[in-house]
């Protein structure tokens, strides 16, 4: 953890004027990232309440990923010093692409977006295509984090026609 804070230019946890915590060895939490440069991978789509992994990534600072990210599984080979866990617990809204397939019929895409809407996630791209009679859509929503992502999920698989709901995963 030393290490980690040393690269990234912070001052050792020890000079902070806060109570001694227990904490989880080699995991960093939110609190010790202020003022640290971060951005969330763009290949899974990590929400706060998940099991996540920051890469430090020179010139950059720390790039989020979800663990089960295909790409972190590389990165954590090729280079595991740079790879390390991460309790993030952000407040804010973070985009989530969900891949969903469904039988195609007149309504699903009216069905669907009904349900973002009584869940409270703002969609904010989507694209859609058809073939045969299944449907294929790439929705693009906000969410708070893991839990409200989970809820969404669970409420389009009870949707009649619903036959597949996935987080998006990028390579």
């Amino acid at each position: 953890e030393k290490l980690i804070l040393k690269i990234l230019g912070r001052e050792e946890k020890e000079k902070r004027e806060k109570p001694e915590q227990v904490k989880e060895e080699g995991v960093l939490s939110s609190e010790e990232l202020k003022g640290i440069q971060y951005r969330l991978a763009k290949c899974c789509y990590p929400l706060p309440g998940e099991i996540v992994k920051a890469v430090i990534q020179k010139g950059k600072g720390l790039v989020i990923h979800s663990a089960n990210c295909p790409n972190l599984k590389n990165l954590e080979r090729v280079a595991p010093e740079k790879v390390f866990t991460l309790r993030w617990e952000e407040k804010g809204l973070f985009p989530v692409k969900l891949l969903i397939t469904a039988k195609d019929r007149v309504g699903i895409l009216s069905d669907i977006a009904n349900i973002f809407a009584k869940d409270n996630v703002n969609i904010v791209a989507t694209s859609s295509v058809t073939k045969g009679n299944r449907a294929y859509f790439n929705i693009t929503g906000l969410f708070r984090d893991s839990s409200h992502l989970a809820k969404l999920v669970q409420d389009l698989k009870q949707l009649e026609d619903i036959e597949k709901v996935e987080k998006a995963i990028n390579f």
